[in-house]
C-alpha cells in the first residue's frame, strides 16, 4: 500500500506494453484544428503519434464553439433580440426587404414587429414568399401565400395578390335622366353640323356646334339656369344605326398614381344594349381596397371582340363611353387570372417567370407579369400521390422536390416547360430544406440526414460524422432530433456558412443547429436557450434573423453580444479518446485557454469515459502543470467546458 505512484505507472506500463524495464509516460496533445464526429467510435477518430507520443484535433463535443480561426476554438458569438415586446408568437416566415423586416405570423403580419394586417388565415400556416416587380412597376414588391391565402405586401401595406374579376355585369344607360331627340342641321354659313336637343323638361332647344358625326357636346337644361347635363355618343360605321346591340364588360385596376397600370382584373361578365342617343354604364363596387380605377370596353356593331372604350377612377360609379368604333383601344385580356392557392413559392427566374407549387403542380405566371396567372400554365410532376413541397433556383436551372425524388424542370417558357426526375436518393421532408449553394448544388433533408444534391449525384454529408442525430440518438453534448417534427427542420446559407436547425427533447421547432463552414468542410454545434421557429439572412444589415416560440426577434449571429439576450451561452469541447492497447496513467495536464472578463472554465481529465480530475481555469493562458490523482485507464480523454467568451488554444497531459 505504501509503494509510490510512479512505481505502479510502471508496473502498469510494463504489463501493458510486454517489455521490460522502465519506460516514459505518453505524452497527449489536443488542439482544436480537426473534425467533429460523433458517428464514429471515440478511439477511432485520427491521431498523429510515433508510439510514445500522441496528438489529434479531433473532436467528441463541440457545443457552441466556433472553429471559424484555424488551431482556435471560440466561444460562438451570442443573439440579441430585436423587439422589446413579443408579438403573435406563430412566426414562420421573415422577409427583409431594403433593411426592413416583415413577419408573417400565421394570421397575422408585422412590418418591424408592428402589425400591419391580421385575420388572413388559420393559425399553424406556414407561409412562403419571393420578391419581384413588373417590367412597369418601379418598386419591388413581396408576394407570399401560405396555401390559404395570398398577399401583396408594399412598405406597410398588404393588399390580395392579383385582383379578382367583376362578377357583376355592367348596368347600362342612354345616360340621362329624361327623353331626348337629336337631329342633324347644316351650318348655312360654312358647312359644319349642328345637333338640335328636345329635352321633354321644356320646349327650350338649343344648337350646339360638335365635329362632324360625333355626338360630343353639352346642353342646358332651362328649368334651372345653373344645372348643365353632359351627352355623349359615338360614331356607328358611317350612319347612325338605331337596332344593333352594343355589349360592354368592366375590369378593375390598379394604377400608380393615377397614371402607370400596374396590374388588370380579367372582365367582368357582358351587358348589352341597343344604341340610342348614347352609352352609359355602372359597376358593381370592388372589395379589395387596391382597386383605383375601373375600365370599360365595348363590342364593334358586330358585337364580337371587345375593346378599349374608357376608364374612370373608383369614385367616380359612372361613365358615359363617348369614344366612336376608330377611337377604341386594345382587345381586353382574358389571362389575367389570380395565381394559384399554393403552398411554396419562388422566383424569378427564366426571363422574369414566378412560381408556385400546387399539390403535384407546377405553377408559372405570365413573363414579368408576377400578379397573372392563366389557367392553363402549369405543369404536372410526378404523381398525385407525391406532391410537392419546396423549390430551389439554381445556376439559371429550376429544381424542385416531393419527398421521394427531386426534378428538373426543363424549358424556357409556357409552351416548353416539362419535369425530368434526377438521381436523387430522395427530395425533402421538410419545406424549409431544400437549399441552393452557388459552387456546391442544392442542399436537402431526407429521412436518415442532410444531402447534397448535385446534377449527376447525390450524396448524405452528415452520415459520417452525424448519422446518430437522424436516429434520435443523444451523443455526448449532441441532442438527437425529434423525429416526429423533422418537418420542422430548416436550413439556410449566411456567412460562408451551412445553418441546418433541428428540434429535440420537447422542443417543437429547432433549438439545436449544425453549422457547416463550406470553406473548411468542419461542422460546429450550436444549442440556442429557445426555439428557433424560422430564419432569414438580412443583407442589408448582413445579420442572420431568427423568430423565436415567444414571439421575438432574434440577431442570431451578434458579433457584439457576450450571451443570449442575458442568457449565458453554456459551451463545450472534448477530445478523442485516446487509447488501444495500452494503458494510460496521467499526472498532470496543461490547457491553454485565454478567458474574457466573467468567463467560467474548468478542465477535466477522463479515463474510460470516467472523469478523474477537473481543474478550475482562473487564469488567461496560464499553461503551469495541473497535477492528477493516481488513476489509470485504457481510455483517455480532454474536456473543457463553461460560460462565457473564451478561446481554447490546446491541452497537453502526460
Amino acid at each position: 500500500s505504501n509503494i509510490h505512484s510512479r512505481g505502479i505507472r510502471e508496473l502498469y506500463a510494463w504489463q501493458g506494453r510486454g517489455s521490460a524495464g522502465r519506460v516514459s509516460t505518453d505524452m497527449i496533445r489536443f488542439s482544436p484544428d480537426g473534425a467533429l464526429d460523433i458517428s464514429t467510435d471515440p478511439q477511432d477518430l485520427p491521431e498523429q503519434g510515433d508510439g510514445k507520443n500522441s496528438q489529434s484535433g479531433a473532436m467528441t463535443r463541440c457545443t457552441n464553439m466556433s472553429l471559424d480561426r484555424p488551431g482556435i476554438a471560440s466561444t460562438r458569438y451570442g443573439s440579441r433580440k430585436l423587439n422589446a415586446t413579443p408579438i403573435d408568437p406563430d412566426i414562420s416566415l421573415i422577409v427583409e426587404q431594403s433593411g426592413n423586416r416583415t413577419e408573417f405570423a400565421g394570421s397575422t403580419i408585422y412590418l418591424n414587429e408592428r402589425e400591419i394586417e391580421t385575420g388572413l388565415a388559420t393559425r399553424d400556416s406556414i407561409w412562403f414568399a419571393m420578391q419581384y416587380s413588373a417590367y412597369n412597376v418601379m418598386q419591388q414588391d413581396i408576394f407570399a401565400l401560405n396555401g390559404t391565402n395570398r398577399v401583396r405586401v408594399r412598405d406597410d401595406v398588404v393588399t390580395e395578390w392579383g385582383i379578382a374579376a367583376p362578377t357583376v355585369a355592367p348596368v347600362l344607360t342612354s345616360d340621362l335622366d329624361y327623353a331626348h331627340t337629336y337631329d342633324w342641321e347644316p351650318d348655312e354659313t360654312d358647312g359644319d353640323y349642328f345637333q338640335k336637343i328636345t329635352t321633354t323638361r321644356n320646349d327650350y332647344e338649343r344648337l350646339y356646334d360638335w365635329e362632324y358625326r360625333t355626338l360630343l357636346g353639352l346642353y342646358e337644361v332651362t328649368a334651372d339656369e345653373d344645372e348643365y347635363a353632359y351627352c355623349y355618343g359615338f360614331e356607328v360605321a358611317a350612319s347612325h344605326v338605331q337596332n344593333i346591340v352594343y355589349f360592354v364588360k368592366y375590369t378593375y385596376c390598379r394604377k400608380d398614381d393615377d397614371d402607370v397600370l400596374e396590374c388588370e382584373s380579367n372582365p367582368s361578365p357582358p351587358a348589352g344594349m341597343y344604341l340610342r342617343s348614347c352609352l352609359g354604364a355602372t359597376y358593381s363596387q370592388p372589395t379589395d381596397d387596391q382597386v383605383t380605377h375601373v375600365r370599360f370596353y365595348r363590342t364593334l356593331g358586330d358585337g364580337g371582340d371587345f375593346y378599349y372604350a374608357g376608364e374612370v377612377k373608383i369614385a367616380e360609379e359612372h361613365i358615359v363611353l363617348e369614344r366612336d368604333d376608330l377611337a377604341l383601344g386594345t382587345l381586353v385580356e382574358t389571362d389575367h387570372d389570380r395565381p394559384p392557392v399554393g403552398g411554396f413559392t419562388m422566383g424569378p427566374d427564366y426571363n422574369g417567370s414566378c412560381f408556385i407549387l400546387r399539390r403535384n403542380q407546377f405553377w408559372f405566371c405570365k413573363p414579368k407579369q408576377p400578379e397573372y396567372w392563366p389557367p392553363t400554365y402549369y405543369v404536372e410532376v410526378g404523381s398525385i400521390q407525391d406532391q410537392l413541397k419546396a423549390g430551389a433556383i439554381l445556376s439559371g436551372q429550376v429544381f424542385v422536390a416531393s419527398e421521394r425524388q427531386i426534378y428538373l424542370i426543363q424549358g424556357t417558357g409556357a409552351l416548353s416547360f416539362c419535369p425530368l426526375e434526377m438521381s436523387a436518393q430522395c427530395g425533402t421532408v421538410a419545406k424549409r430544406c431544400f437549399l441552393a449553394v452557388s459552387g456546391h448544388g442544392i442542399y436537402h433533408l431526407g429521412p436518415n440526414g442532410l444531402y447534397l444534391f448535385r446534377v449527376g449525384g447525390d450524396e448524405n454529408v452528415t452520415d459520417r460524422q452525424f448519422a446518430p442525430i437522424f436516429r434520435g440518438e443523444t451523443v455526448g453534448s449532441i441532442p438527437g432530433m425529434r423525429l416526429s417534427q423533422i418537418a420542422r427542420c430548416w436550413l439556410t446559407h449566411y456567412g460562408g456558412k451551412l445553418w441546418f436547425g433541428y428540434p429535440s427533447g420537447t422542443s417543437n421547432y429547432p433549438c439545436e443547429v449544425l453549422v457547416m463552414n463550406l470553406a473548411t468542410k468542419r461542422t460546429v454545434h450550436y444549442s440556442f436557450p429557445f426555439e428557433v421557429r424560422c430564419v432569414c439572412v438580412d443583407g442589408k444589415n448582413r445579420r442572420l434573423l431568427g423568430a423565436d416560440e415567444r414571439g421575438y426577434v432574434h440577431n442570431l449571429d451578434d458579433s457584439t453580444a457576450k450571451s443570449d439576450h442575458g442568457t449565458e451561452i453554456a459551451w463545450q469541447i472534448e477530445t478523442k479518446e485516446f487509447g488501444g492497447l495500452r494503458k494510460y496513467f496521467p499526472r498532470y495536464a496543461r490547457y491553454d485557454v485565454k478567458l474574457d472578463s466573467g468567463a467560467i472554465a474548468a478542465g477535466s481529465v477522463l479515463l474510460d469515459g470516467n472523469v478523474e480530475q477537473t481543474h478550475a481555469l482562473t487564469e488567461s493562458r496560464q499553461t503551469r502543470k495541473r497535477l492528477i490523482r493516481t488513476c489509470a485507464g485504457d481510455r483517455l480523454s480532454v474536456r473543457i467546458s463553461g460560460t462565457g467568451r473564451v478561446d481554447i488554444y490546446g491541452v497537453e497531459v502526460e
